[in-house]
Order: C-alpha cells, then sequence, then structure tokens
C-alpha cells in the first residue's frame, strides 16, 4: 500500500474494507481548475490558516519531507490608518515599524505594529511624509495597553515614550494573517499606501 501512489490508495481501501461497512471515506478529487480558489475561500470563511495538498501521483516516504507536500498559506488584506511609528534599531533607517489601527465608534483603535514590506526607497519616502504630520498626542483611544500581549507587540506605557505620533491621515494597504485574542494583526505586512481612501472612512473588514 505504502508504495502506491496517493491517486490509488483510497481505491484501493475500499476494496479491501468489508462489504456494507463505512470505515474509509473519502471525498471526491476536485478538478485542478477548481480547487486552487475553492478550497481556500472556504478556508478563509472557516478561519483556517491555511492548506496542505499533496500530488497525487506521489508516493508515501516515511521519515522524510519531500516536495510532494505543498502548503497554502491564507492571508487576509485591508486598508489601516498609520498613527505614528516606532524609532529604527540597529541598522534600519528612517523609522522602525508603522502603528496603525482602524476607525470605531469613538475614535480611531489600534491594531498592531507593522514592520516589514518595506525597501529602502518605501522607507525613505514615507518618513519623508510623515515628518510632515508630526503631533506629540496619541491618535488612538485604546493606547497605551497593559502589556505586551501574546506576540509582545503591545504598545505599553514604556514602547510609547518611544513613539513618534502623526495625524491621522494616511491609509496604507496591508495583508496579515489574522486577528489575534487580543485584536492584534498577526505577521502584518506593509503593501502600500492607499490614495484612494481616506482615514475617516477606514473601518475593521
Amino acid at each position: 500500500m505504502l508504495a502506491k501512489r496517493s491517486r490509488c490508495r483510497p481505491g484501493c481501501l475500499c476494496d479491501d474494507q468489508p462489504t456494507g461497512d463505512n470505515i474509509y471515506q473519502f471525498r471526491r478529487r476536485i478538478p485542478q481548475s477548481d480547487v486552487r480558489w475553492e478550497l481556500l475561500r472556504v478556508a478563509q470563511e472557516f478561519g483556517l490558516e491555511g492548506l496542505v495538498a499533496k500530488k497525487p501521483n506521489s508516493v508515501y516516504e516515511s521519515g522524510r519531507r519531500s516536495g510532494a507536500w505543498v502548503k497554502f498559506k491564507i492571508t487576509r488584506s485591508q486598508e489601516f490608518v498609520i498613527g505614528g511609528y516606532t524609532l529604527p534599531e540597529g541598522s534600519r533607517k528612517y523609522f522602525g515599524s508603522l502603528l496603525v489601527g482602524y476607525q470605531g465608534p469613538d475614535g480611531l483603535l489600534f491594531a498592531g505594529r507593522v514592520g516589514t514590506g518595506f525597501s529602502e526607497k518605501v522607507l525613505a519616502n514615507l518618513y519623508g511624509k510623515l515628518q510632515k504630520m508630526k503631533q506629540p498626542s496619541c491618535p488612538f483611544i485604546n493606547l497605551s495597553e497593559k502589556s505586551r500581549g501574546r506576540w509582545g507587540l503591545g504598545i505599553t506605557p514604556a514602547v510609547m515614550q518611544r513613539c513618534q505620533w502623526v495625524k491621522p491621515a494616511l491609509v496604507a494597504q496591508i495583508k496579515f494573517t489574522e486577528w489575534t485574542h487580543d485584536d492584534q494583526l498577526r505577521q502584518p505586512v506593509f503593501l502600500g499606501l492607499r490614495t484612494d481612501k481616506e482615514a475617516k472612512v477606514v473601518v475593521r473588514e
């Protein structure tokens, strides 16, 4: 059985089980043209992080990872308002991460730090824009936070002392894997600025 290819195993197992029994159940193989978008859409609806697939003509290889397995990671994307940034560390120039949020019923709500997705040119360009929008007060109504949170990215009073706040007018497109239990973005990545969106209409999707 282990030497047989993936597409052949379900049929062999069904042939081996006693008549009338329903020990094994197999889903029909979805056509290649449908599998990518339909399965990813359903997985996203259920809030899954991704899917794992295997080539239909592969064989079972005990004790090793093979290239027959493929991971499909599900990411989300939406726009967020930039309300500040952290100072750079190490060899990083201009700023460390963007502080982003969205409009709630009572004001701007902090959603997380975005520290990846920037080229050197993008960092410089964004920094120049942010310098013209600096303000002394924090625009997020739910900061500071009591702890650094599960992922260590919470904006505590100590962290806030190293933040620079800006007028919440710029809108950025951000991709991320999920919302955490404490309403923070997990693994956010900067994609670009949204010049077609006004900050006042940016809400959580």
